[in-house]
């Protein structure tokens, strides 16, 4: 009887450590799960905050490059129109006689 008693004991034993193991399992599978959570929220705020920079590096250079462009097309159409104030002004007779020549079909 004592040795079916220890038996007894011994399963009652490895049945408790059974079980603590499947606890310990259980609140480890927790902790990996809040940990991964954890983790992969402050993976997915890092990449917004650098996407977020990186549009606006992008959209500063564009602006800029648009600015740039506009200046330029501003001095060009500055050019043009000085360019042609200075022949009317120059020919604006010549002009006009050529312009009335064309309207009288002289």
């Amino acid at each position: 009887m004592e040795h079916m008693d220890a038996i007894i004991t011994r399963l009652s034993e490895i049945e408790a450590a059974a079980v603590k193991i499947s606890e310990d399992a259980a609140q480890q599978k927790k902790e990996i799960e809040k940990e991964y959570r954890e983790k992969t929220t402050a993976f997915n705020e890092e990449l917004e905050k650098n996407m977020k920079e990186r549009l606006e590096s992008l959209r500063e250079e564009l602006q800029k490059k648009a600015e740039r462009e506009l200046a330029q097309l501003r001095r060009e159409t500055e050019g043009y129109l000085d360019s042609m104030e200075k022949e009317y002004e120059k020919d604006h007779e010549k002009i006009a006689r050529g312009l009335l020549e064309k309207m009288t079909g002289e």
